[in-house]
């Protein structure tokens, strides 16, 4: 762009592509020669710049496409940071729920060992009620027994002074 505004101006400067003749002064030859080589260098100069612009141009639109492509990947990265990111907070809650399962599972087992000891101690003292059970109850016969004794020794007692005091009887008249 540059270097077509600059070919532009310098052919006004010249005249154009008329020739030496053109402007309406004679000039020797020598110097119509060295204008146009002169000429023909700022041409070769120009076209040198055009061609470099191009170059650059081509260059610009290369570091453009670049950029855009530059942008999409780290899109796309950002885009898979932020996924791994999400993956990673639910597997951390996941986690985090598990160990809470785990911890409540184990606070179950604790509590079910405890209960199975009570159990086996309720089992044991209920042997325990059931031998002192056994002991009361024999305890009761025995008292039982001692009061049946206890008044059948009455009973006899109060037999047995009948008996005497029949006997009493029977050996005054007898004796007598």
């Amino acid at each position: 762009m540059i270097a077509k505004d600059f070919a532009s101006k310098a052919r006004k400067l010249n005249g154009g592509t008329k020739g030496c003749l053109a402007s309406g002064k004679s000039i020797s030859m020598e110097d119509c020669a060295t204008l146009k080589e002169e000429k023909a260098n700022f041409d070769l100069d120009v076209s040198a710049l055009a061609a470099r612009e191009e170059a650059v141009m081509k260059r610009e639109a290369i570091i453009d496409k670049k950029d855009r492509e530059l942008l999409i990947l780290q899109e796309k990265f950002l885009i898979k940071i932020q996924k791994t990111w999400s993956l990673m907070l639910k597997w951390n809650r996941r986690k985090s729920f598990e160990d809470e399962i785990e911890m409540t599972r184990k606070a179950y087992d604790l509590r079910e060992a405890e209960l199975k000891q009570q159990r086996k101690a309720c089992h044991g003292s209920g042997k325990f009620f059931s031998i002192g059970r056994q002991t009361i109850s024999e305890k009761q016969q025995d008292v039982l027994e001692a009061q049946a004794f206890g008044s059948e020794r009455k009973v006899f007692a109060t037999y047995g002074k009948t008996v005497e005091s029949k006997m009493r009887d029977i050996s005054r008249r007898g004796g007598n």
